[in-house]
């Protein structure tokens, strides 16, 4: 009997150590322990809202992806969802400026974490500030000389803010306006725009409002002749030689300006201006018509009187003048300008004054110009204007009328 229990034992014991080969065969050789390696893990990025509490901003990176290798039996770490396997960045002690913040991951318990792509992840935070912008107008199109007069921005400054990286390179904030689109005088709903030094807009600002309301008056300018008002019969001992300037640049909301085709100056009575026994200088005030002003703000014009106590003979001359020294003034924006094609080689002018003068006359001498002031694309006839000379009469222009052609810029 005693025998027989022997003998029981001793085939347990061999049963339980075969058992414990088969299970590491099993174990090691059928399921072996293994390291896999997940891609892609979205990092999740805690504590943001604290850096907004203390004024600070996260500027990048807005996201983060990492590679996760795992070990254990093949069974346990291919039946891992990489889902199951969560990285966290703690925000909450990050601080102004660049710096390398520590990764946190957590796996199944049933696999180990064997390694990570990235332990240190470098962030780069900024001061959120805010500052009050001035709004400025950015004017477009139009013709040269027109200028936006009494304009009124409501609100006339906006709050800009963002990371300080940003505001720090804000140098305007502008609204656009194309004055093609306008008419004289306009209320506008228009969008601001954050620009830098070189007029580029910078994303990532944001403002406390999107529109603002602008109300305009629009300027129009140009060159007119001006008319000096000598009062008749003053003229015994002295007359009028020259204007300086012959011509003013006037500017005007377009209804006031758009008849204006000289100005005239105060009545000038030769006789009753003092010592006329010599040539002399004069200034005169000249008179603007009602919303009319001069673009440089000087309302007077300079009157050179010169003596008549030596006479000279007086005698017409005809002068040829090239037309290569037309002037093409006031093209608007946008066009080119040439002359048409019938234009002669040659401006004939006819001129009467003194022959001392006359003689030494020269073509260059005449300036001759086209004002294309408002004028469209197409083929335009323009009246063509001579600047004033000194003691000459111009008794004709041949040909007077100029056609000019204005074709868009390709």
């Amino acid at each position: 009997m005693s025998k027989m229990k022997n003998k029981n034992s001793t085939m347990k014991i061999l049963a339980l150590f075969i058992s414990i080969l088969l299970w590491s065969y099993v174990r090691n050789e059928v399921n072996p322990k293994i390291i896999r390696e997940f891609k892609g893990i979205e990092v999740e990025i805690m504590n943001q809202r604290l850096l907004n509490q203390s004024d600070l901003l996260l500027l990048e990176p807005k996201e983060v992806k990492i590679a996760v290798k795992v070990s254990g039996r093949r069974s346990d770490v291919n039946s891992i969802d990489k889902k199951e396997i969560i990285a966290e960045i703690d925000l909450s002690e990050a601080r102004e400026g660049t710096q390398k913040i520590p990764v946190d991951v957590n796996v199944p318990f049933k696999v180990d974490l064997e390694d990570i792509s990235d332990r240190y992840i470098s962030f780069e935070i900024d001061k959120l500030v805010s500052v009050d912008k001035e709004v400025d107008i950015n004017m477009s199109g139009g013709s040269k000389g027109d200028v936006i007069k009494d304009s009124l921005i409501s609100p006339s400054s906006i709050k800009i803010s963002g990371p300080s990286i940003l505001v720090n390179k804000v140098s305007r904030v502008l609204v656009d306006i194309n004055v093609d689109k306008i008419d004289s005088s306009d209320i506008m709903k228009l969008p601001v725009k954050v620009v830098d030094g070189k007029g580029k807009k910078i994303e990532g600002i944001k403002t406390n409002t999107d529109m603002v309301e602008v109300s305009v008056s629009l300027l129009k300018s140009k060159q007119v002749p001006i008319k000096p008002s000598v009062v008749e019969g003053s003229e015994e001992t002295a007359k009028l030689s020259k204007l300086i300037p012959s011509t003013v640049t006037i500017k005007g909301l377009e209804k006031d300006i758009k008849d204006v085709k000289e100005i005239t100056t105060e009545d000038i009575n030769v006789a009753e201006v003092q010592s006329v026994q010599s040539d002399q200088n004069i200034n005169v005030n000249l008179i603007l018509p009602e919303g009319v002003s001069v673009d440089n703000g000087k309302e007077t014009v300079e009157i050179e009187l010169k003596t008549n106590l030596i006479s000279d003979v007086e005698l017409e001359k005809e002068i040829l003048v090239p037309i290569e020294q037309i002037s093409l003034e006031n093209v608007k924006e946008g066009l080119n300008a040439s002359l048409g094609e019938g234009v002669e080689d040659n401006i004939s002018l006819k001129i009467k004054g003194e022959k001392s003068i006359i003689d030494s006359l020269t073509p260059e001498d005449i300036k001759l110009s086209l004002d294309l002031n408002g004028l469209d694309e197409g083929v335009q006839p323009v009246k063509l204007l001579v600047s004033s000379l000194k003691e000459i009469t111009i008794e004709s222009i041949t040909p007077e009328i100029v056609e000019t052609n204005l074709e868009a810029i390709e």
